[in-house]
């Protein structure tokens, strides 16, 4: 999605605790998106 687009970005740029919060962030889109198909 856009917002994990936005983020695959931000994480390059930010330290280890900031991927964890991105890991998480793509894990809560893809439950959304099992739970809307």
């Amino acid at each position: 999605s856009m917002i994990g687009e936005a983020f695959n970005t931000l994480a390059l740029k930010t330290p280890f605790k900031g991927r964890l919060l991105h890991a998480q962030i793509l894990e809560n889109e893809a439950l959304l998106w099992i739970e809307n198909s």
